[in-house]
C-alpha cells in the first residue's frame, strides 16, 4: 500500500483493479506478445507507482530518459520497460504530460482514506460495533502507540473470555450409566457401573468432602482398590479419597 502525506497524519492509498482487467482486449493483446506476462506485470507496477499522485508518473530527471528512470524505480529490465511503455502509449493507456507520464486507468481506480478512518473501521470490526471508552475523540488522530495499546486491550478481553470458557468447559458433570459402562468396557475392568453410580450418587458426587473433579479417575481408583465397590456394612473410606491427578 502506498502512502502519502497529510497534515496531522497519514493517508492510505489503494488501487481498485477492475475484475475484468485481464479480459480487456488491450491487456489480452499485451499478454500475447513475446514476454507479454512480464510486460503486464510492469504495467501493474506502473499503476501502483502512480497511485500516490493520482495516476501521474513523475519524471525526476534521475536518469537520462523517462523510460530509463521508470526501469530504475520499478527495478525492471530497461528494454522490457521501453517495450511496455511504447505499447501503452499506442493503446492510449499512457499519456505524456510535460515530460511526465499519466495513466488514465489508474486515475479512475484510485482510492484513499485517512489514517483516522482506517483506525475507526478496524476498531469497529474488532469490537463488533460496541462503543468503548478507549475510542479517541473524533477530532484526534490516534498515534501508532495508541492503536497498539488499544489492540492489546482488546486481545486481553478476548483472552479472559477464552479462559472463562475453558473454565466452564472443565466444570464437573456427573456421568450417565451408559458412559460409565462404556468406560469400564474400554478399561476391561470388573467395576460394576450401576454400583459405581449408586455409590457416588448417595454421596452427592463427592470424594470425601471434596466435590468430584474426574469420575474416570475414580473408576481407575476402584480398579486399584479391590476392583469392586465396598460391600454393605464395609468401610468405604478407601473410596473416599481424592481422584488420581
Amino acid at each position: 500500500m502506498a502512502h502519502g502525506n497529510e497534515i496531522n497524519g497519514k493517508r492510505y492509498f489503494w488501487l481498485k483493479l477492475n475484475r475484468h482487467f485481464f479480459n480487456n482486449a488491450r491487456i489480452k493483446k499485451l499478454r500475447r506478445l513475446a514476454g507479454g506476462d512480464t510486460y503486464t506485470i510492469i504495467y501493474l507496477k506502473l499503476l501502483l507507482l502512480s497511485i500516490e499522485f493520482n495516476g501521474l508518473l513523475i519524471y525526476e530527471g534521475i536518469e537520462e530518459t523517462f523510460e530509463k528512470e521508470m526501469a530504475l524505480k520499478l527495478e525492471e529490465d530497461e528494454e522490457n520497460v521501453v517495450v511496455t511503455i511504447n505499447y501503452l502509449k499506442i493503446q492510449g493507456l499512457l499519456e505524456e504530460r510535460d515530460g511526465d507520464g499519466f495513466l488514465p486507468e489508474a486515475a479512475s481506480s484510485i482510492g484513499s482514506e485517512t489514517k483516522s478512518n482506517v483506525y475507526k473501521k478496524a476498531r469497529k470490526a474488532l469490537v463488533g460495533n460496541i462503543p468503548t471508552q478507549i475510542q479517541p475523540p473524533s477530532n484526534q488522530i490516534p498515534t501508532d502507540i495508541e492503536i497498539e495499546e488499544d489492540i492489546d486491550k482488546e486481545k486481553e478481553i478476548e483472552v479472559c473470555a477464552d479462559e472463562s470458557a475453558a473454565h466452564t468447559a472443565k466444570r464437573f458433570r456427573k456421568p450417565t450409566l451408559e458412559e460409565v459402562a462404556a468406560y469400564c468396557k474400554e478399561r476391561n475392568n470388573n467395576v460394576d457401573p450401576q454400583r459405581f453410580i449408586d455409590f457416588y450418587e448417595s454421596k452427592g458426587w463427592k470424594v470425601g468432602k471434596t466435590p468430584m473433579k474426574d469420575w474416570k479417575a475414580c473408576i481407575r481408583t476402584w480398579e486399584k482398590d479391590d476392583k469392586s465397590p465396598p460391600k454393605k456394612g464395609a468401610s468405604a473410606s478407601k473410596y473416599d479419597r481424592r481422584e488420581d491427578d
